[in-house]
């Protein structure tokens, strides 16, 4: 495995040594050698990893605990992950994927549909329904993969929305970044999230912050994965607004979150973790516990059942090919694909026709 990452990292040094800082490697073509075995359309379905929240979150009464499972519920989609050098196949303008979630007990079915929508720039839209819980979530995708010297930033920009209908609530996400540190043997090697993540309901004036604490510089300081947040309530009042601090959250998201309650006063970070440093917190979340509680069971639909523009149907034989580490073969059923879709994409622009989305409307691709 040494000497694989060995090559592996071999490969990134070439594709990265012409690049500045700062460089957007969304649109780059690499060898099949330093890609996952799956569509990043795929990784999408991360989001329900925990999804037997979705109950809980129509029989919580409490808007303060109801926000904190929606929190809960993003949280519990991160994985720990092995830093091996790879990423997953870009997803083809048209790509889908549908996937159906049995809970326990009478709460339904959970369905799951996304779609890529755009290849210039990449937008991949996800919507998630269960009627009979009356829950409802709608996130569009916009992923900008940077180049920074030793590491690779993932960036997700676009509006994500879950809705309670019970509660006539609606929740707005925004998701952190994430980075694979120590790209080219320089310090600390690692993958983490960094930035906020942040829920807000505005018929109930929460907020919840997750701000997610990166590595020093070259990793010579600080731990991977450390989080520090807050749930707020925001009055606002004319142009002014009113804070006032509920809950505060620390530890690290790959182990345990605590919370601790406010006091209140709190204005500020150095409030924050005096508060935090002076009082017992109770278990927020645990990692392996909550996944494991959480976890949500996934209906089997047949290959042969699912739609031609199915992620598997699409990558299927590269797929295949990479976890028999036939490089040779993938990288050749990888170009395959890319040959089809480009003169996809020629023959609509020849015609003077755009893509039509087979699931999705879209207003506008400046997100």
């Amino acid at each position: 495995m040494a000497d694989e990452n060995t090559h592996e990292e071999s490969i990134w040094k070439g594709i990265l040594s012409d690049l500045k800082g700062g460089a957007d490697l969304t649109h780059i073509a690499v060898s099949a050698r330093v890609l996952k075995p799956y569509s990043g359309l795929q990784k999408l379905e991360d989001i329900l990893d925990c999804g037997e929240i979705l109950p809980k979150l129509r029989q919580e009464e409490d808007p303060q605990e109801r926000i904190l499972l929606v929190g809960k519920l993003f949280i519990g989609s991160l994985h720990v992950e092995v830093f091996d050098m790879k990423k997953p196949f870009n997803p083809v303008l048209g790509e889908e994927r549908h996937q159906v979630f049995k809970h326990k007990g009478d709460n339904g079915l959970t369905y799951y549909i996304s779609e890529q929508v755009s290849h210039h720039p990449p937008v991949s839209v996800v919507h998630i329904r269960n009627d009979q819980l009356g829950i409802s979530y709608t996130a569009t995708h916009k992923v900008r993969f940077l180049f920074l010297g030793n590491s690779v930033e993932i960036q997700i920009h676009g509006k994500m929305t879950l809705r309670i209908d019970k509660f006539d609530e609606e929740y707005e996400i925004k998701q952190p970044t994430y980075a694979a540190r120590g790209l080219l043997s320089i310090g600390k090697r690692g993958i983490e999230r960094s930035g906020q993540l942040v829920v807000k309901c505005k018929k109930s004036q929460l907020a919840l912050k997750f701000n997610f604490k990166p590595i020093g510089w070259l990793g010579m300081w600080g731990k991977f994965h450390y989080v520090e947040g807050h749930l707020k309530r925001v009055e606002e009042d004319g142009k002014k607004k009113k804070k006032e601090a509920l809950k505060l959250v620390s530890g690290y998201w790959n182990e345990k979150l605590l919370i601790y309650e406010a006091k209140g006063n709190e204005s500020s970070k150095k409030d924050r973790k005096k508060t935090v440093k002076n009082s017992e917190g109770t278990v927020y979340y645990d990692y392996n516990e909550d996944r494991a509680l959480y976890k949500l069971q996934r209906l089997e639909i047949a290959q042969h059942e699912r739609p031609s523009m199915d992620s598997y149907n699409v990558w299927g034989k590269a797929i295949d090919a990479i976890k028999e580490r036939n490089y040779e073969v993938a990288n050749r059923e990888k170009k395959a694909v890319e040959q089809w879709q480009r003169k996809k994409r020629e023959e609509l622009k020849k015609m003077g026709q755009k893509h039509q989305q087979k699931y999705f409307e879209v207003s506008g691709l400046a997100i």
